[in-house]
């Protein structure tokens, strides 16, 4: 299975409780397999339950988590800001039809993930990314979750615009006003270094995570990209690839939420409340665990496995 995993871009939903069956995904193409244990052999019975399933991982338990968990980061060819995949909801109706929902799920990227646990609806989630940039970025939403009941107050403290401008939308606006009020409003210099000593309080003291200087200056850089570019902003090349794929377009931000899925139907995490919420929820309760890791490696994924198996 090493070699099914090995360097891909890939997202995994693992029905744990539900047959030990895992899904891959690369692209558009499916593949499924057995998940082995990490010893090598086929799961021959359902793996107990670690804890509730439901119930909110402790925070020193979440931060333990990614730290035991995580290998040494990596090296990738962008900035992965946000997903470059324009198509990336046209995964959700073969997991719909496969009856892919609840048990836990294995992806790795950015904001993309979200989507996908809206629709799923694990019951825990692992973000598992060669980049340690990656970690800290997940750690920044989490922190933009903790503190934002609303998709309007999500976007607003990603970007650092306050929503005390005209027009400013209700909680329950349509997702093409809400982006509209933020292609409009003005950023805020003082709100984002504000929000920046939050995000980052919230991180140290409430998820209990050491940041450390490299991670510090990292959260910063993650977080002024978005209030520079804001919806915009998109995946980003970097390194020996850029001059290769100079002028290569990637979806922002933007179309990515106002993306449709094969049939014309919406389907980002943001288009609805109620996908919001639970998202929210999950990252509320220390379900979604981000992990420093390589898929070709030997320690992040058999971590993971070991842990929603013992």
């Amino acid at each position: 299975m090493r070699n099914i995993l090995q360097r891909t871009r890939l997202w995994a939903w693992y029905s744990g409780w539900e047959g030990h069956r895992i899904l891959w995904t690369t692209g558009m193409g499916v593949v499924v397999a057995l998940l082995l244990a990490v010893g090598g052999g086929a799961l021959q019975s359902p793996p107990r339950p670690i804890a509730s399933h439901t119930g909110t991982i402790p925070a020193a338990e979440f931060s333990r988590l990614i730290q035991d968990f995580s290998e040494k980061g990596g090296n990738f060819f962008a900035d992965n800001f946000t997903s470059n995949e324009s198509a990336y909801l046209y995964i959700l109706k073969p997991l719909q039809e496969l009856g892919a929902t609840g048990g836990a799920y294995v992806g790795v990227g950015p904001e993309q993930n979200f989507t996908y646990l809206a629709h799923i609806r694990p019951e825990i989630a692992f973000i598992v990314d060669i980049r340690r940039q990656a970690v800290i970025q997940h750690l920044m939403y989490k922190a933009i979750f903790q503190l934002a009941p609303t998709r309007a107050e999500f976007l607003s403290l990603l970007f650092s615009k306050p929503l005390d401008g005209p027009g400013a939308p209700k909680n329950d606006a349509p997702i093409e006003e809400i982006l509209r009020y933020f292609f409009t409003a003005q950023s805020n210099e003082g709100s984002y270094r504000t929000n920046l000593i939050r995000l980052e309080k919230m991180i140290r003291q409430e998820f209990r995570f050491p940041l450390t200087e490299d991670d510090h200056q990292a959260l910063a850089y993650l977080y002024r990209a978005f209030y520079n570019a804001d919806l915009t902003i998109s995946f980003r090349m970097t390194g020996r690839l850029y001059g290769r794929y100079w002028g290569a377009r990637f979806p922002n931000l933007a179309e990515l939420i106002l993306a449709t899925d094969q049939d014309g139907n919406a389907g980002s995490f943001l288009v609805t409340d109620s996908a919001y919420q639970f998202v929210r929820q999950l990252q509320r309760q220390n379900r979604v665990i981000p992990v420093v890791g390589d898929f070709g490696g030997t320690k992040a994924l058999a971590a993971v496995a070991d842990y929603l198996t013992r």
